[in-house]
């Protein structure tokens, strides 16, 4: 998961780099040797998205009602 979290964030800001819109990034932000990991299909394109504007200083809201995790 922390491989796929960095190549995620490498590739956010290489193709922010490039000044690619962001309703371009499901073009752009494939990351194929992670495709056969569970559920990359259905949220990997929104993490790309997420980063990709992280990436271009967009500010994101985050997520309310998630609940802190406790250890």
């Amino acid at each position: 998961m922390k491989r796929y979290l960095m190549d995620s964030w490498d590739k956010a800001q290489t193709v922010a780099g490039w000044g690619t819109p962001l309703t371009a990034y499901k073009d752009w932000g494939y990351l194929g040797a992670y495709e056969n990991i569970e559920f990359y299909q259905e949220v990997h394109f929104m993490n790309m998205l997420r980063l990709c504007k992280e990436a271009k200083g967009i500010k994101t809201a985050g997520r309310r009602s998630a609940p802190t995790l406790r250890y």
